[in-house]
């Protein structure tokens, strides 16, 4: 293949504040590192042109928004658009600054509103990116493998475990939008002894070396990404577990390349133990265990299985008075690889708040291995 010409991204990375508490030089190597990757021919396969990198001085409040800006101005409806942001980030407490905010290079505590950048602000930039394949990565609030989160300023109110989950919710506004944190709000973002980069970083970068799970076209997808993130970073550190949030994700698109354009499938690697569905109250399945769901029902079950399943959930559905037909030849096309045909079928129910269906079913079939 010639390249991932379709993919863009901005990578920043903010270590030595002269502001605030400066961070491990692993941020600035997750930085690095990442573009790196994406760059590479036989890797992510992003043209140079399009990767766009900011350390340390270089990544100040007005570069950022501008770097935002240029993603904003090259990619076309198709394009992937990445950014991947690693240093502080927090929530302010006090009265004058209350709110979420990335911190830049130049920002000042006298002056965070002015020289930080607020999660309006980010939300803003982001819904200027017309593409509907756009990825956000924030690898925020770190700590430096010893054990001690590196706050901003003990005199300030800050939370300092990254920032709130409505502030992830607010940032996935628009079509297409995924947020992947690295850590939930009360927790921190490692880098455990000896290691070069952020566990976090560390994962994104395996997965994009072809470590995760793919379907054998050529692509990382962006579940690809996500599942082998969830399952890694806590196996490795249980006192950190990524976020993930999306919005209006009616397709599984690709991130980038897998290993040039490859379509040798890597290994599968089936998690053991029994596998945990939460179903809300709406009922939907949340994201994460969506993932999980899909990649049980590709190992578990064979394509002749899982089309006898969703005719049972179909029976069910219209038992229950449900006005909309449920097959796989309604959902998806069956030139699709078995994995993203499942997907696409769990999406559908999913917008539907239907999966618990499916869910109960799958249940009923492999007793005991859901719970």
């Amino acid at each position: 293949m010639a390249g991932f010409q379709q993919g863009y991204a901005l990578v920043i990375g903010v270590a030595n504040y002269p502001n605030v508490r400066p961070l491990p030089n692993s941020v600035l190597d997750d930085a690095r590192a990442i573009s790196a990757m994406l760059q590479r021919a036989d890797r992510a396969g992003y043209p140079q042109q399009n990767v766009r990198l900011l350390l340390d001085k270089d990544a100040t409040k007005a570069n950022i928004l501008s770097g935002l800006s240029w993603l904003a101005s090259s990619v076309q409806p198709d394009s992937t658009a990445v950014v991947y942001f690693s240093g502080h980030g927090g929530l302010f407490t006090d009265a004058a600054n209350k709110g979420n905010y990335l911190i830049p290079y130049d920002t000042r505590l006298n002056a965070v509103k002015q020289t930080a950048i607020s999660s309006d602000e980010l939300t803003q930039a982001l819904r200027a990116i017309s593409s509907s394949r756009v990825v956000v990565m924030l690898d925020a609030c770190h700590s430096g493998g010893t054990g001690e989160p590196k706050e901003l300023n003990p005199d300030i109110a800050i939370y300092k475990g990254g920032l709130e989950e409505a502030a992830y919710d607010q940032l996935k506004q628009g079509s297409g939008r995924v947020v992947i944190a690295s850590s939930r709000s009360s927790e921190v973002s490692w880098v455990l002894p000896n290691a070069k980069n952020s566990l976090f970083t560390q994962c994104v970068l395996e997965a994009m070396d072809g470590q995760a799970k793919q379907q054998g076209d050529g692509m990382l997808r962006i579940f690809d990404l996500v599942n082998y993130l969830f399952e890694q970073v806590p196996a490795r550190k249980p006192e950190q577990h990524p976020i993930f949030k999306v919005s209006d994700l009616d397709a599984n698109f690709a991130v980038s390349l897998f290993l040039g354009g490859s379509k040798d499938v890597a290994p599968a690697q089936i998690s053991s133990g029994k596998l945990e569905i939460t179903i809300t109250e709406k009922p939907r399945v949340n994201s994460a265990d969506l993932v999980a769901l899909r990649d049980y029902i590709a190992n578990n079950f064979s394509f002749d299985d899982f089309d006898m399943l969703c005719q049972t959930v179909d029976g069910s559905l219209q038992k229950d008075g449900f006005n909309q037909k449920f097959s796989l030849d309604i959902v998806t096309s069956t030139r699709k690889p078995f994995p993203n045909q499942v997907q696409d079928a769990l999406l559908w129910l999913n917008r539907r708040a239907k999966l618990a269906y499916l869910v109960d079913e799958v249940k009923r079939q492999r007793p005991g291995e859901i719970v």
